[in-house]
């Protein structure tokens, strides 16, 4: 499957580049949420065309599964 997009990594953290289609082409950002806190459920990166924001996205974790240990004698 071609690819529609291609960003790149910039010094200071965000990503840039450009959305492709036979009908869009945009520039593309990718920013990290300023407002986000350890605590809230707001997304990490945010996703911003001709600075207008299109997606928001968190950051993939993995679930770990809680365990019971007990202790023998």
């Amino acid at each position: 499957m071609p690819a529609i997009g291609y960003v790149t990594k910039q010094n200071d953290g965000t990503f840039k580049g450009q959305l492709k289609t036979l009908s869009i082409t945009a520039s593309l950002e990718i920013v990290k949420n300023p407002s986000k806190k350890a605590t809230d459920n707001q997304p990490d990166y945010r996703v911003v065309a001709n600075k207008v924001e299109i997606a928001q996205r968190g950051l993939r974790r993995p679930k770990v599964l809680a365990t019971s240990m007990s202790a023998s004698a």
